[in-house]
């Protein structure tokens, strides 16, 4: 269902054509080690952009740069994103999540795509906001 709905809607975030095994759905940001996440698990819901190169020095420096920007990006996101580091890891990421959504209420799962549909969109038009990826990274 979430595949038909960003066909419908933001076709542009994705031209996959067949739905994950996994639990979570991958979109491209446009820059190679760069890539926006949505999941849907046991646990909840996440709204994702991920720092995920081979290179752990490089996501680093990207999160850092991104995160000087962080009061305005939270600004124009209209909430408070969640910037995680994680320690030990190559990747980082900066997301937002709905915690306790039952993925087996199959009653609530308009609500929960609605949701990822809101917070991925809020989430880019944030990132415009201050400049875009490509510009901000200057990769």
């Amino acid at each position: 269902r979430w595949l038909e709905r960003l066909h419908a809607e933001r076709p542009e975030w994705s031209r996959a054509t067949r739905p994950p095994r996994d639990s979570w759905f991958t979109m491209t940001a446009g820059i190679q080690g760069i890539t926006y996440y949505t999941s849907f698990t046991k646990k909840g819901l996440s709204s994702e952009l991920v720092f995920e190169a081979p290179d752990a020095d490089l996501n680093t420096a990207r999160f850092e740069k991104l995160q000087a920007c962080q009061v305005e990006l939270d600004g124009s996101y209209g909430g408070v994103l969640d910037w995680q580091e994680l320690q030990g890891r190559k990747a980082t990421r900066v997301a937002e999540y709905l915690t306790g959504a039952d993925v087996t209420a199959e009653e609530e799962w308009d609500n929960y795509l609605e949701w990822l549909l809101d917070r991925q969109s809020r989430l880019r038009h944030a990132l415009a906001a201050v400049g875009g990826l490509a510009d901000l990274l200057n990769d």
